[in-house]
C-alpha cells in the first residue's frame, strides 16, 4: 500500500490526469476500509448524488443573466441580474452560487472542450417569476455563468486535499499506525477533518463514523472457497503475462495490487474487485483488448 501511496503522491506532484489518480485512490480506499474516505473518492469519481451534500470547494460563485423580451421594443439579451436583489436570502444563495455535482473527469473534459472561458447552466423554473419581479418585459431565459478557471479550481482543490491527505498518511504508516484497527480509522478521519474534506458519511447515533466489519474472518468480505481461488489464480497468471506486454505504469501498479492480494492467506473481495475494475478501465483507455476477456471472467467469479 505504501508504494501505491507514494506513486499517487508522485502523480499529484507531476499534475497527472485525474482519472489515473482516482483509480489508484479507489484501490487505497479499499485497503484502508475507511467509510468516509471511500465515500469521498467514490463521489469525486462518479459524481455526487445530492447537491445538498457536497464539499465546500464544489460551491462556486455564479453570474446570473437573462434574456428579456419587451413588447414593441424587442429582445434584450445577456442582461446581467445584479447580485442580492432578491428579497429572500435563500433565493439569493441559490441564484448566485452553483453547486457542482459532476465527476472530476467530466469537469476536466468540459473545461478542455470549452474555449470561451465561461460555462453556462440554465436556472430552474422558480428563477423566472423571481427575475420577473425586477425587470420590465417577459423573461425568456435565465441562466448562471461560471468561469472555466473556477471549475478547474474544483479539480485542483481535490488534488491539493488528496496530496495533503496522502502525505500525512505516509507519515502515519512510517510511524507504525495499523489502519485495520479502530485507532487507525480515527487517524484517517482526523486527517480528513484537518483538510476540511466534508464528505457525506454514514454516521451512528453518537456521531462516530460507521466503518463496518473489518474482521479478517468475515466470510462476506473474503474469498475462502478453494475452487474459486484456483480459478482466480489461473486467470490472474494469464493477466500478469498479458500485462507485461504493455508498457503502462498505471496498469502495472493495478496488477501488482492483485498479485499482492493473492499472496495473502485471505483474499479481500473488495480489493480484488476494485483492482480488476481498475485494470479494465486502464485497458480500455489504451485499447488493450486482450485483457478485457480475462478481467470479465475474474469479475464474474467474484459475483458467483
Amino acid at each position: 500500500m505504501k508504494d501505491m501511496i507514494n506513486k499517487i503522491i508522485q502523480d499529484l506532484g507531476e499534475d497527472k490526469p485525474i482519472n489515473g489518480i482516482l483509480l489508484k485512490a479507489q484501490i487505497i480506499a479499499s485497503k484502508l476500509d475507511n467509510k468516509e474516505f471511500e465515500v469521498w473518492i467514490n463521489n469525486e469519481q462518479n459524481g455526487y448524488p445530492d447537491a445538498k451534500n457536497i464539499p465546500d470547494y464544489r460551491i462556486l460563485n455564479a453570474t446570473v443573466k437573462a434574456d428579456i423580451s419587451r413588447p414593441y421594443i424587442g429582445m434584450c439579451q445577456n442582461l446581467p441580474i445584479p447580485a442580492g436583489i432578491f428579497g429572500e436570502e435563500l433565493i439569493n444563495d441559490s441564484m448566485y452560487h452553483g453547486r457542482i455535482t459532476q465527476s472530476l473527469s467530466v469537469i476536466e473534459n468540459l473545461c478542455d472542450s470549452e474555449k470561451s472561458g465561461t460555462i453556462s447552466a440554465n436556472c430552474p423554473a422558480m428563477a423566472y417569476p423571481e427575475v420577473s419581479k425586477h425587470v420590465r418585459g417577459n423573461v425568456e431565459r435565465v441562466w448562471q455563468e461560471f468561469s472555466t478557471s473556477s471549475l478547474i479550481g474544483i479539480v485542483n482543490s481535490f488534488k491539493s486535499k488528496l496530496l495533503s491527505f496522502f502525505l500525512d498518511l505516509d507519515k502515519k504508516i512510517d510511524a507504525g499506525i495499523d489502519f485495520s484497527k479502530i485507532e487507525g480509522q480515527n487517524e484517517i478521519n482526523q486527517i480528513m477533518n484537518n483538510y476540511y474534506i466534508n464528505s457525506v458519511v454514514a454516521n451512528t447515533g453518537d456521531g462516530t463514523v460507521s466503518t463496518g466489519d473489518i474482521s479478517d474472518n468475515n466470510p462476506a468480505f473474503y474469498i475462502s472457497d478453494v475452487d474459486q481461488k484456483g480459478k482466480i489464480q489461473d486467470l490472474v497468471s494469464k493477466l500478469i503475462v498479458e500485462a507485461k506486454k504493455i508498457d503502462n505504469e498505471d496498469l502495472q501498479m493495478a496488477v501488482d495490487t492483485i498479485s499482492e492480494e493473492c499472496k495473502k492467506p485471505s483474499w479481500a473481495k473488495k480489493t480484488l474487485k476494485l483492482a480488476f475494475n481498475a485494470v479494465q478501465g486502464i485497458a480500455t483507455g489504451i485499447a488493450a483488448n486482450q485483457l478485457t476477456p480475462i478481467v470479465t471472467q475474474l469479475l464474474a467469479i467474484l459475483k458467483s
